[in-house]
């Protein structure tokens, strides 16, 4: 899942922001809800909550409640490509691969060195069996972050996919 610190956001998030983002679930929801109830933050922090308490959401199953948290957080900043990205995650756990690519799509648009989104639309691809196309975004991915294990592993899979028998 994308992170809350991320791109087309101020360096310095506000603190009560940053509580927001905790490896507790149940915790997230509850600052992020905090947050987004008393309102006070600009439409960009504001987006930032939402996108965190849909990972938390994700993290506990509730995919309908991320992907409204995802929605509401592209609304209030249309150039955040994590929600995008997010939102591509869960479609493609669903098997709508062509929304998620499409998802990805965008993120990759917005943030063109998202190694995440390339790995994350490589793999849609490759369940599409488009493994042209799942190889380039691999690839792309580990131009962009050669340490990132899992378009390495993904792009072995290709490989091996297309040694003949």
């Amino acid at each position: 899942m994308g992170h809350a610190l991320a791109q087309n956001l101020p360096k310095q998030l506000p603190k009560e922001l940053l509580e927001c983002v905790v490896h507790d679930p149940a915790l997230n929801i509850k600052f992020c809800s905090q947050i987004i109830t008393r309102a006070q933050m600009s439409d960009t922090y504001l987006a930032v909550a939402h996108n965190n308490r849909g990972n938390a959401y994700y993290k506990l199953g509730k995919f309908d409640l991320a992907i409204a948290d995802y929605t509401t957080a592209i609304k209030l900043n249309p150039d955040y490509a994590n929600p995008h990205n997010n939102r591509g995650i869960i479609l493609q756990r669903r098997g709508d691969y062509a929304r998620a690519i499409a998802e990805f799509d965008r993120a990759i648009d917005l943030k063109p060195d998202y190694a995440n989104a390339y790995n994350n639309r490589g793999y849609a691809y490759q369940k599409l069996n488009r493994l042209d196309m799942a190889s380039k975004d691999f690839k792309k991915a580990l131009a962009i972050n050669p340490a990132h294990a899992n378009a390495r592993k993904n792009l072995e899979q290709i490989k091996a996919l297309r040694i003949p028998i």
